[in-house]
């Protein structure tokens, strides 16, 4: 039990995660299952609440899409019904639209590059990178990079 709290003092844990870790150090199965139980039933351990806070944490500069999400829920050891219903419940679309939008322009300012084909080119890998679609990924730019006429391409 107290191997149990020290790894679940580091940060919060599925329980794939901590049985795994207590296997490894070198725990016996029946010991490990009795004391994830235990530490389910007294609420440390839960998989619901840690899927939630880390979808939460994927807002702002770290949004995801839904698919990428689900699929680190699912390497953490989550169920993929579960991660599937707390995407569903937590990811909403305008939310992630937004903060793609916010993402695009903050880095875009940053951006070394003055040339604007290849800031817009920047941008449109970045969102690939983040499991985006190719649609959501060009209502983005649309709305974050809108085109200038005064522009010239090249300048």
């Amino acid at each position: 039990m107290g191997a149990a709290l020290r790894l679940l003092g580091f940060r919060g844990r599925t329980v794939a995660e901590l049985r795994g870790r207590l296997v490894e150090k070198g725990y016996s199965e029946g010991v490990v299952s009795s004391v994830c139980a235990r530490l389910c039933a007294l609420g440390y351990l839960d998989d619901r609440q840690f899927a939630t806070s880390l979808l939460k944490s994927f807002s702002g500069n770290r949004c995801r899409s839904s698919w990428v999400i689900q699929r680190e829920l699912c390497r953490r050891g989550i169920e993929p019904a579960l991660a599937c219903e707390v995407v569903e419940k937590w990811h909403r679309e305008e939310e992630v639209f937004n903060a793609a939008c916010a993402l695009v322009r903050q880095r875009s300012r940053g951006c070394a590059v003055r040339d604007g084909d290849k800031t817009r080119a920047r941008m449109h890998n970045l969102l690939l990178r983040r499991g985006f679609d190719r649609d959501f990924i060009h209502r983005v730019m649309a709305e974050a990079l809108p085109v200038r006429g005064d522009e010239a391409p090249g300048e």
